[in-house]
This record gives C-alpha cells, structure tokens and sequence, in this order.
C-alpha cells in the first residue's frame, strides 16, 4: 500500500475501477493522491446508492435485470428489493432492451451456481421462450420467474425481499433458487443469497391459492429471520420432509390457518402473528383453532416466546384452548374469544336471550361457567404479559371474570411466578368496584390489571393513566 501513490495516474485510475462498491470509500482516503484519482468513482457510488439501495419494482424483473447486465455494479448496492407481480401496463414505455441481450441467457452461461446444476439452462431456456411475458417484441419473452430468480443471484448484500406474485412459478424458479441454497453451503465464496433476512410473500389474486410453495426455495437460506405473509392460503400442511428454516419470526395477515406439520418448517420460531378479517379469512377457518393450536404447540413448544391471535370480527367465537403447552411462552395476546368456551354451545344467547325464563338459564349457566378456565391453569409457568378478550355478556360477565381468576392470588406465585401484565377487553359491565378489588388483588401478587373498561364508568382508584385504552403486549394493527 506504501507504493501506491507513486504509481501512475492512469495505474491508479484503473486500479480504482476494480475496488467493490464495498470497499470504495475507504480506498479512497488511503492518501490525498488515491482521493483526487477516486473521485468519478465516488459520484458514481453516491448515486448509485441513492438510486439502488431500496427498489421498489413494478415493472418485469428483466428490466432491472438489463441495467445490471449493463453495470454489475448495480447489484451490489440493493439492499431491498420489492417486486410487484402486478407490472402488466405499468412498465416504462420508453425502456428498450440493449442490443445484444438474450434474455438473461449470457448471465446464467456466467454464473457460477450453473457448474453446480448444468440443466439451468434447459430449464431457463424453457422458461423464457414458453411462457411469460415480452417487455419489447420481438425480442424473446422472459418468463417473470425466471427471471425473478436469476436476478436475485446477482444481489449479493440483499437483506429485504418483499414479493407479490401474479404469474405461476416456473421450473427455473425452483430448480435455481434451491441450487443457489446448496451451493452456498458448499463453496462459502458464493454471495447470493448471504444476507437475506427478511422476506414478505403478498399473493394478491385470490385466484391462486396454494401458492406457499413458491417460497419453500427461500425457506432454507441461513439468514432468513423473518417471513411476512399477506392473503395467503397457507395450503403448506404437509411440507417437504427435509425442507427446514432459521425463521424466528412470522407474521401471517389474512391468511388461513395451516394445519398437520406445517410448523416442522419452522423449528426456531419464537414469534407467530396471525391477524385475519379479509377475503381469505373465512370464519369456517377459525374453527379448526384448537387444531392449530395443537400442532403449533406439537413442534415450536420449546421455542415460541410470543403469540399473537387477532381477527377482524370482535364477535367471533372461538373454542378454548390451552397455552401451557407451549414451554417458553411469555407473551401472548388474543383479540379472539379464545380462552372462553363459546356461551351460545350452552343455549345462552347473552342480551338475546331476554324472553327465556330465568330458571332455564341457570342450569346453562352452571354448566357454562364451569368450562370457563382458571388463567392460572391454561398459562404456561414461562408467562411474563398477556393481553385477552373475553365475550361481553352483561349478566354473565361477573360469573366469567370470578372464574378465570378463581385462586388467582394463592395460585399465581407458583404457577405464573413471571407473570407481571395481564390486559382484558371485554370488561365493559362489571360493577367499577369489582374492578377496582380485582386490581387491587393482582397487584398484591406483583401484576398490573389493564382494561378496556368503558370510560363512563367510574374509577374507583385514583390511577387516571389513560394508558388503560392502550395495547399493552403484543403486536396490534
């Protein structure tokens, strides 16, 4: 490095064209000669950065594939990346396909995934001239997936993936990304693919709906942490036996509840985000949550810290189920009627139910009220925060409440001895005073009581915190 700044300018120029994005700025305060030479390559990095860092395509991925065809240096820069599937009349009309450009052909003949899978070729070459879409006839067209594919081989510092699929996946899809996998953990040079933590699947046409499997190819990357899913049918009940994923943390937003093994995916997962209440949010879904439940339990139980449940429907009933099976539990929050039994099973219909003799409810009542279970029973010893809804019946409400905290204070210290935050909402009709004793009683065990009480009500501590309107655990829209 002493030698460098005797070198010729013209050396140094064209030493500097072959430094990385990466290591650019550094090279260039080497010396005040090596920073007069560096310059052009500075404005370059600059604004290729500004341009490159985050792209937000909605456009065929063979457009952005060309430019960086035209500068590799692009690809190093793209740090997030979301490709919108619906493209199809938004694509630049004055773009042009470079004279030369084979449709990602040259770019697979040199990547270096391709001696570990020679029949990429067969396959991409399939995938290019059967299917897709021409960006500019009649040039050959280039399959969406394919291309897809391709251009995330040539993204070495990608950390952010978001896709919204429109097309069927093709062969080349799978077969590339898959080779991608196993090729990095053979050769640790290979850079596609290191970085990637986060990825987001949005399938917007309802059309197609097993459509999870276009992301099992990504599943498998070491680095992948987080996984967002948007108006998926989670048709992934029975998954590849060998398919395996570090995600930590998932969040399924309209999405219908998966079943059987599907969780065996994710043997590291900590965090589960369900919140559904659109067009893929059939309630009939809803009612295999004991299901769920179950086999969630059955493979993340030593692992999951947090579970959140929501759906757009308040008034959905739901059946009870138990948490404690889940070992490393600490906070779980429920906008579901989730941990009550669901009163109508037992014939009481809440303020319908106004004509019914009084003496035909109570034997109902009785029975309803004794399959309400006590929260210290269905919690976890790991449980730190809980947020839940409970059914607003006025009548019912004060039996309901006395029952999940039944023992509460005696219990608590050695069945929940973490627990320090419980939030309700359905607490609407109990006598303000009832409230105020059950604060008053968790807060001898070392627990703040929240509520969504309504605020006509009077309060009869002195806490004025208008925090008690305020989610307190849990992830909410």
């Amino acid at each position: 490095m002493s030698g460098l700044p005797t070198l010729p300018t013209e050396t140094l120029l064209e030493i500097t064209k072959l430094i990385s994005p990466d290591d650019i700025v550094s090279w260039s305060l080497s010396c005040k000669r090596i920073f007069s030479c560096a310059q052009a390559r500075l404005k370059e990095h600059r604004e290729l950065r500004a341009k490159y860092r985050s792209v937000n395509t909605n456009h065929h991925p063979s457009t952005l594939l060309c430019e960086i065809w035209a500068n590799p240096r692009i690809g190093y820069y793209i740090r997030t990346l979301a490709h919108d599937g619906l493209y199809h009349g938004k694509r630049r009309d004055d773009f042009q396909l470079p004279e030369g450009f084979d449709g990602g052909l040259e770019i697979l003949r040199s990547s270096p995934y391709l001696q570990f899978n020679p029949s990429l070729i067969d396959s991409f070459n399939k995938a290019v001239t059967s299917y897709g879409f021409s960006i500019n006839p009649p040039t050959p067209p280039c399959a969406e997936g394919a291309c897809a594919a391709l251009l995330l081989s040539l993204l070495p510092n990608l950390t952010r993936l978001r896709l919204q699929w429109y097309d069927d996946i093709e062969e080349f899809w799978d077969s590339f990304l898959e080779t991608i996998v196993k090729a990095n953990d053979k050769d640790p040079s290979l850079p596609a693919l290191r970085k990637l933590n986060i990825l987001c699947f949005d399938h917007w046409d309802t059309r197609y709906s097993s459509c999870m499997s276009a992301i099992f190819p990504l599943l498998p990357v070491p680095s992948l942490r987080k996984l967002y899913l948007h108006a998926i049918d989670t048709s992934w009940d029975e998954p590849p036996e060998a398919l395996t994923s570090s995600v930590e943390e998932i969040c399924a937003n309209d999405c219908t509840f998966p079943e059987g093994r599907a969780f065996a995916l994710f043997p590291r997962l900590k965090k589960l985000t369900f919140i559904n209440g659109g067009a893929m949010a059939d309630g009939e879904m809803f009612w295999n949550v004991a299901a769920f439940i179950n086999g969630l339990a059955k493979h993340t139980s030593e692992t999951l810290e947090e579970l959140s449940l929501d759906h757009q429907d308040p008034e959905l009933e739901l059946h009870f189920t138990d948490l404690s099976m889940f070992k490393k539990l600490k906070n779980f929050t429920s906008l579901c009627y989730l941990i009550v039994p669901a009163p109508f099973e037992y014939g009481l219909n809440g303020n319908e139910d106004e004509d019914v003799e009084p003496g035909a409810k109570a034997p109902n009542l009785a029975r309803w009220v004794n399959e309400v279970p006590r929260l210290v029973d269905i919690f976890p010893r790991s449980i730190q925060q809980a947020s839940l809804n409970t059914p607003v019946y006025e009548e019912y409400n004060d039996r309901m409440i006395k029952k999940l905290f039944d023992r509460f204070a005696e219990d608590k210290p050695s069945k929940c001895p973490d627990l320090v935050s419980i939030q309700l909402k359905g607490l609407e009709y109990p006598e303000p005073y009832f409230i105020f004793l059950l604060r008053e009683m968790c807060k001898g065990v070392g627990v703040e009581l929240k509520t969504y009480a309504d605020s006509n009500h009077i309060d009869y501590t002195d806490d004025t915190d208008s925090n008690d309107s305020v989610s307190f655990v849990g992830s909410q829209r």
